[in-house]
């Protein structure tokens, strides 16, 4: 596994010699940022490129708030119960001390400093329904331009309340939707 884009391209990243992280494939982390960086709705997160404010939430070994920095991060914030394939891979990226935020936490309880976050990344362990959770804590962390990126489990079909569905990218074993911020008020 390897940085695909960006200031960090052809860097390899550690992976777990277990089943205990399942990393976010390269291909789907191409599909994952040709959209962002592409689509129409995207528009904003592209106009600040550079400047991105991410959040990697469930962030395993990194890969995903690394490639976003390496296209066009400015700091990431790292969250997950378990760091240390993630410290590993910064290591090797050699992010400065700026660069990234590290919290070790159960995101079920988590609070966070930074106010809004550009786009957000979460990619939750299977089978055990995260996703709806843990959207319904992320609303203070948005702006209307905010851009959320969920992969998780082909066979989870919850509906996302709160928000928009931008876009769905269904592969054999996930389903990744592209999300913002709903502006419709709930009735």
């Amino acid at each position: 596994m390897r940085i695909i884009r960006g200031k960090l391209k052809g860097k390899k990243l550690n992976v777990p010699l277990d089943q205990s992280v399942r990393p976010t494939l390269d291909r789907h982390r191409e599909t994952i940022f040709n959209i962002i960086e592409h689509a129409s709705w995207a528009k904003n997160l592209q106009s600040i490129k550079g400047q991105w404010e991410i959040l990697d939430l469930f962030c395993g070994t990194g890969a995903l708030g690394l490639e976003a920095f390496s296209r066009g991060g400015k700091h990431v914030c790292f969250v997950d119960k378990s760091l240390k394939l993630c410290h590993q891979n910064i290591s090797k990226c050699a992010l400065n001390k700026d660069d990234a935020t590290f919290i070790q936490s159960d995101i079920l309880q988590l609070t966070l400093d930074i106010s809004k976050f550009d786009v957000i990344f979460m990619d939750p362990p299977y089978g055990m329904n995260l996703v709806p959770k843990t959207l319904a804590l992320l609303h203070p962390y948005l702006s209307e331009e905010t851009v959320l990126v969920v992969e998780h489990e082909a066979t989870l079909k919850d509906e996302c309340e709160g928000f928009e569905e931008m876009r769905i990218v269904e592969t054999k074993k996930s389903t990744i939707r592209f999300l913002k911020k709903s502006l419709q008020k709930s009735s």
